[in-house]
This record gives C-alpha cells, structure tokens and sequence, in this order.
C-alpha cells in the first residue's frame, strides 16, 4: 500500500511549480491526508495496539487514534537487550518503531517467576534509531482503567471493554481523553491500550492509504489535497490565476469521494488489505479476552 509520504512526494511533483514557489506547507499536507482518511470511519481502521507512557498525568496518543476499545495500566517487569548495546534506560529512550508480542503468565510469589496462567504479560521489542539496537521490555500486572465522569462517548468503541466493566466493578484508576491525549489520576506509569486507528506501516509508522477496487480512496486522497492546496492559495492571494484549478479539483474531490466511500463500505470488512490486518489483531491479543470474560 503507498504510504502518505508516497502520496504527498507525488502531489509535489505533480504541483513542482508551487512547491519550488514556497506556496505548500507539508506540515499542513500532513494534517489533510489524515483529515480526509478519517472521513471513511471504521471502514478503513483496524484494531491496534500500542504502549503508551504517562508523564505528568498525560500521555500522548498516537496520531493515527480514531477510537478506544481497552485501556490498561500495566508496570514494567524487565527489560532485555536482545542485539547491539543501550548506555541510557531503554524505558525513556527513542524508538523508531515497536512491534508487539503476548504472552500469558502468572507471578508466582513462592517462586518469584512467572508461571502459565491468566494474567497477561506485554512484551513489546523497541527498534532503535541507530538500526542496530534491539530491546525486549516486559509489562505485567494490567489493570483496566475507569473512564471519569463526562468523558466524551465517541472517542470509544461501541464495544470498549474500560466501559463495560466500570458498570460491574470498582477500578482504582481513572483516565480521560482531552484532544490528543490520556489523562490520568496517577502521575506516571505505562498503559497498554487497544483502538481503532488508522492503517500505519511498521517500519515508518507513516499513514498507509488503504487499496480498495479502483484506487478510489488514494485518487480522493489526492484530488483533497490538491483541492486544499489551491483553496489555500487562493485564499491568500499568493496566484489570482488557480481559481479554474481550484474548482476543477473540488468537483473531482467530491465525485471521487463517493466512489471511494462505496469501495470502502464494500470491501472494508472483507477486502484482503483488511482480511490481513484483522488476522495480525487475533493473534496479538487473543489473549486480552479474558478481560471480556471478567477474570
């Protein structure tokens, strides 16, 4: 699938001329790529799942977040340095990018080891800048984190676990969503969640542009962000001469989104893209559905 760096490298060439100009902001390209994927709702977001760590009280969630289905405080076991070496605490250091395995264990406090059971163990591996460094860090002990009063409904699954159980049991720690972050009731510390987001690549962490039939979301993508481009500059008087361009791609930004939403509707609980994506989500966290079944 291209990625939105892909996306965004072919818009500027085809628009050289008002790049080289200084006219297109690629902070601002950033932002409508993700803007015009989220139009497409679940029809194009898998379950993921990330480690996220609370400073302050807040967490920063990860960029391609639409909506939570679990969140659980978790406390750091062990870390393992699996290749090359770390000279800093491998918990605060910067990754380029995780990927996540499970295992179930149980603590054993005669034996102080873990032992085969229904408490899960997080084990996420941290790749780091320097391509050679590899870290195993361990989480165990998780805990399902209470929503606080007014928290704001559409930020969550419509079958979010924290939700469900709040309404049975007494959960110690409290968490809320404000724009882009998780707040806590406990100052630091690290939380396991499971959402629905936006399809990213591993290795860059990028955005990916889902493949329906016919390219119709990438060609919408595309006709967004040249419409944006244009609206833009027309709007700040930098060319009086883009308005018939600025027209053209809005007409094609409406038509191709149509076609785009049909194809995503369609294919986004069967399509292959998909099918591969959701058989990755079972297996991370076949697990977790102990949760489900309150043990």
């Amino acid at each position: 699938m291209t990625t939105r760096k892909q996306l965004i490298a072919e818009v500027m060439t085809d628009l050289k001329q008002y790049n080289e100009s200084g006219l297109i902001d690629s902070i601002s390209l950033n932002r409508w790529v993700k803007n015009a994927l989220v139009k497409f709702g679940g029809n194009v977001m898998p379950r993921v799942d990330k480690v996220l760590e609370v400073k302050n009280g807040m967490a920063e969630l990860p960029e391609n977040f639409y909506a939570l289905f679990l969140a659980a405080k978790c406390t750091p076991t062990s870390s393992e340095i699996i290749h090359g070496e770390a000279s800093h605490d491998v918990l605060q250091s910067i990754y380029q990018y995780k990927v996540r395995t499970e295992a179930q264990q149980e603590w054993d406090n005669l034996s102080h080891s873990y032992k085969t059971g229904d408490v899960t163990e997080i084990t996420e591996k941290l790749f780091f800048h320097d391509g050679r460094t590899q870290v195993k860090v361990s989480y165990g002990n998780p805990q399902l984190l209470k929503l606080t009063r007014g928290f704001k409904k559409e930020r969550l699954c419509g079958d979010n676990l924290n939700l469900q159980k709040q309404l049975t049991n007494s959960l110690a720690y409290e968490m809320n969503i404000v724009g882009d972050y998780l707040q806590t009731n406990f100052n630091k510390g690290f939380i396991y969640i499971q959402y629905q987001g936006l399809p990213v690549e591993e290795e860059t962490n990028d955005l990916l542009i889902p493949e329906v039939t016919g390219n119709y979301v990438y060609e919408y993508v595309e006709a967004e962000l040249k419409k944006k481009i244009f609206e833009t500059i027309w709007n700040n008087g930098d060319d009086d001469n883009v308005q018939n361009k600025l027209m053209y791609w809005k007409a094609e930004s409406v038509d191709k989104f149509s076609n785009a939403m049909t194809s995503a509707k369609f294919e986004g609980m069967g399509g292959r893209w998909w099918k591969d994506m959701a058989a990755n989500h079972r297996k991370r966290t076949r697990i977790y559905q102990q949760f489900a079944q309150g043990k």
